[in-house]
């Protein structure tokens, strides 16, 4: 199996959001669960989470160290389209 690259990456206030499809990230879950066996985290990031990220260095550094740090909430995904995603 082949391994999904995560390189669509945008950043929002200065925190990591990751801008993949759905297909994309159960792509990747599945690499991960068939593949390499190791420990992985994902955030499901929204604009709640952004804030308190902004607020507390340490919920800032669960974020950025996510391997996956996906986008929850249409905002989110607006400003991904403003930026050129789809």
């Amino acid at each position: 199996m082949e391994e999904i690259p995560i390189t669509k990456e945008i950043r929002i206030l200065g925190i990591k959001v990751h801008a993949l499809q759905v297909s994309d990230v159960l792509k990747v879950i599945l690499y991960w669960f068939k593949s390499d066996r190791k420990f992985h985290y994902i955030s499901s990031t929204n604009l709640y989470t952004l804030v308190i990220a902004l607020e507390s260095d340490q919920y800032f550094e669960v974020i950025e160290n996510a391997d996956l740090s996906i986008p929850d909430g249409v905002p989110l995904l607006w400003f991904a389209r403003c930026k050129g995603f789809r």
